[in-house]
Order: structure tokens, then C-alpha cells, then sequence
């Protein structure tokens, strides 16, 4: 792993200087003494970041993460121009990580150039440190959002599943404030979208045990739901033929209980779950982190946080009350 990065440092032509307009920029800037290298280090941050807008790419440290694991070094070059640091971690890990781990001696390159020596000395001693023995955990990955998730979903949907099967979608959610425009207007109304049975369930705000922990101070709102349920019924009376023509089927119910866990199951496969948090008083979900796991992993506790899901939504499917269906 640390083969890459070491040869970076031991390579003189890793530690260039820069473009000759960046060098002739530098040496006027000196001459003009402190305030003309400050204005030269600004334009030069202000022309990377011009370029990266140009190209359609977003100043950020996950921006940067990802144009290193896509192999693009045009936007890694701009995105360090322009002050993003290599250093910073994204779901777990910084982008000069991801380059020494897949080996790419050119991004590795680009990084060194621009990370702190801390940083290096903790990727060759990361690299040469022997991995303590463990038994295998689940195969999980973090998920920031729930914006990040429905990409997610989306993806799996469009690249993972067969059109001519029928798509299982068990949703345990909250308000569904987010889900359901991407239910309705990101799947469902896509034109080549066929074969999908979508379950969704959201909290009944009227029940006892959740009314007095939700609205005010919580980010779960009963509101919210009753909007979604009638916007989702709506939609339904109105696209009859076109959701009965491509075999998507809709059904909402309620919940009574307050939620510990949601998220989605996909096919009984591919599983997100969120988990809930109490802040003076109030329900607090949907705004954290979810894990990611794939069925394909056969770890006793990937099987388990697959079962505690599906039992969990199944009780609540079973206990609740309909609110639209198609």
C-alpha cells in the first residue's frame, strides 16, 4: 500500500514547482512584497476554482474524494489549486488514502504535493503497520445523508435490477418529507419504470406515544406526513392506467410506535438503515448517517441487521392502518 506514496517522495519530478504562469506569477508577487502574495495566492485559488464551475464541478472535500476515486486529475488538480485539502476525511477516509490504496502513482503524485508531511508520515506508517486479526465485521458502508441514500437507490435500481422482475421497496420511514418526491418523480414517473411494489410506512400523529415527542423542536412532523399521504393519494387517483399499465403498485400505512430505526430494503438485498436520537424531549431521525449493507456479505451480523429490519417492518406493516393505496 505505502510502495506508491514512497515512491512519490523518492521521485523529484512528484515535487514540481507548478506551471510556469503560476511560477511567473510567484516571483512577481515577491517583488511586490506581502500583500502581492496574498493577492497571488487569491487569484490563483479564484482562477481554479473558475475552471472547476466551467467543468461542473463542486469546491468541496467529498468532491475531491470522488474525483480521486474516479481517476480524474484535471478536477483533482484545480480542486487542490483552489484549497481543498488531501487530508480531510471522507466516509472514513482522506482522498490521499484512496489513491495509495488503489495504487494510481500519478493521483498519488498530485496529493503529495499538497498534503501535510503529518499526513504522509501517518499513510507510510499506515501502510506498513500489520493489520490486527479480527473476525470479520459486516460490510458496511456510512452513508452521510438521506440525499446520499435515494442516489443510492436509484443507482441499484437502474443498474442492479432486472426490468422484468418485480422490485420490492420496504421503506420504515419517518414523515417521508424527502422520499416522497423521489418515490413519485425520480422513479415512479420515469417512463421506463416497471415492475415496482413500493411499502411505505410513516408515524401516525395521533397516536399517543408519538404525538407529545414530535413538531415542535423535532425534526419529524405530523404535518409533514398528513401532506405526503394526501399529495401520494392524489397521485395515484390520477395515474391510475400509467401505474396499473407498468406494474407499480403503492401502498402508505401508520406506524403507532415511536421509531428507533428506518431506512429502506431493497429486494431483500440491499439495506439502509437510519436510527433515531432523543434531544431535550423530542424524536430526531433522518438528518444522521445511515448504514449501507449488501446482502452479498455472509457475516452473522450483516444477517442479523438484515432480519432485525425486515422483522421490525413487518410488525409495523401488519399492525398499521392503510392510508392510500393503488
Amino acid at each position: 500500500m505505502a510502495s506508491a506514496l514512497s515512491q512519490a517522495l523518492a521521485d523529484s519530478s512528484a515535487l514540481d514547482a507548478g506551471s510556469w504562469t503560476d511560477i511567473l506569477g510567484a516571483a512577481i508577487a515577491i517583488l511586490l512584497g506581502a500583500s502581492g502574495i496574498v493577492a497571488w495566492i487569491f487569484s490563483k485559488r479564484a482562477r481554479a476554482r473558475s475552471s472547476l464551475r466551467r467543468l461542473g464541478v463542486e469546491v468541496s472535500d467529498a468532491s475531491l474524494a470522488r474525483c480521486v476515486v474516479d481517476d480524474d486529475p484535471k478536477a483533482v488538480r484545480l480542486l487542490l489549486r483552489a484549497g481543498v485539502r488531501a487530508d480531510v476525511r471522507v466516509n472514513g477516509r482522506t482522498p490521499l488514502q484512496a489513491a495509495v490504496e488503489s495504487g494510481d502513482r500519478r493521483m498519488v503524485d498530485l496529493l503529495v504535493r499538497h498534503a501535510p508531511h503529518d499526513a504522509i508520515a501517518q499513510e507510510l506508517v499506515r501502510g506498513h503497520a500489520t493489520a490486527p486479526t479480527a473476525e470479520p465485521g459486516p460490510g458496511f458502508t456510512v452513508l452521510d445523508s438521506v440525499q446520499e441514500v435515494l442516489d443510492h437507490i436509484q443507482q441499484v435500481i437502474a443498474t442492479d435490477v432486472s426490468p422484468a422482475e418485480r422490485t420490492e421497496v420496504r421503506n420504515l420511514g419517518l414523515d417521508l418529507e424527502v422520499v416522497q418526491t423521489f418515490l413519485l418523480y425520480r422513479l415512479i414517473f420515469q417512463k421506463n419504470l416497471q415492475n415496482l411494489d413500493y411499502r411505505g410506512m410513516l408515524i401516525d400523529g395521533e397516536a399517543e406515544r408519538i404525538r407529545p415527542i414530535v413538531d415542535g423542536g423535532s425534526s419529524i412532523h405530523t404535518g409533514t406526513a398528513a401532506a405526503v399521504v394526501e399529495k401520494v393519494g392524489n397521485q395515484i387517483a390520477e395515474n391510475a392506467n400509467f401505474l396499473e399499465r407498468n406494474n407499480i403498485s403503492i401502498e402508505i400505512r401508520s406506524y403507532d410506535l415511536p421509531p428507533v430505526l428506518h431506512g429502506f430494503l431493497v429486494d431483500n438485498r440491499h439495506l439502509y438503515i437510519g436510527f433515531t436520537e432523543f434531544s431535550h424531549g423530542k424524536l430526531h431521525g433522518g438528518e444522521f448517517s445511515y448504514l449501507y449493507l449488501d446482502r452479498k456479505k455472509t457475516d452473522p451480523m450483516t444477517a442479523h441487521l438484515f432480519r432485525v429490519y425486515r422483522s421490525w417492518f413487518d410488525y409495523h406493516w401488519q399492525q398499521g392502518k392503510s392510508l392510500c393505496s393503488s
